[in-house]
Formats: C-alpha cells, structure tokens, sequence
C-alpha cells in the first residue's frame, strides 16, 4: 500500500486541523514504517489514535509528536523516536497486540492498554480492507 493511498483513507476519517499538515504527517509516518521495514497500515493507525496526524501534538505526560514517544525514553526526531519505541516494545512483548498496550502503558499494560491495542488493531484492519489488501485481523 502507498503512503498517499493510505493518507487518503485516514484522513477520511474525523480529524482536527488542516488537511495538508495530516496528510504531510502521515506520509512521513508511513514512509518512515516502511523504511524500517515495519507496517505502515499500524504505525499510521496508531499516530491517528495517538495524536489524530498532529505532528505538534503533546500529552499532559511530556509525549510528542504523531506517535506521541517520550522524549526523555526516546530522544531524537518525533517520527523516528516513535518507531524505536515501537520496535522495542514490539520485541520484548513478541506479538503486536501486547506490544502496542506496552507501546500504550509500559510494561506492565492493563485492561485499558489491551483495549487501545485493539483499537489501533481494528483501525489498522480497516485501511487494509479499505485498500483491498487485509486477509484479516493482524
């Protein structure tokens, strides 16, 4: 799937701000994933949850940019500290649906982690089918 295609859908969906901006992010979001050899559908689905593709964006906790990363855990460009972040929990759950509630809450996620997993899962599978290219759920 391509990054534009996959912009497009997302950003059919409800957002706030200017279109461009969400669609420059995501773009770079998607691209960074597949630079990194990880799923661009996920990492796009979960900077749409995180922070709805507002590479400004950040949390009450000190979190920035579209995938939302700590800074003090992960420095560096917002993008590229959210996919370290990623791909470390990713690899010490081994699975991604605990790997995104340990993206979500730490490592020791709760109920309300597993169920952000889900929604980024569930969001993920959609612009999969949306693009006609999902078997199913990750």
């Amino acid at each position: 799937m391509t990054a534009a295609l996959l912009c497009s859908l997302i950003l059919s969906m409800p957002f706030r701000g200017s279109y461009g901006e969400a669609f420059a992010t995501c773009a770079e979001v998607a691209d960074a994933a597949i630079e990194n050899g990880e799923d661009p559908s996920l990492l796009v689905a979960v900077a749409y949850v995180e922070s709805r593709l507002d590479f400004h964006a950040v949390s009450r906790c000190g979190a920035v940019g579209p995938l939302q990363a700590i800074p003090k855990f992960w420095p560096g460009e917002p993008v590229q500290a959210g996919l370290k972040a990623w791909a470390h929990w990713r690899k010490k759950a081994g699975n991604t649906r605990s790997g995104l509630a340990m993206y979500n809450a730490g490592r020791n996620p709760g109920p309300r982690a597993f169920r952000y997993a889900d929604r980024v899962l569930s969001l993920a599978g959609r612009l999969r089918v949306w693009a006609g290219e999902d078997e199913g759920y990750l």
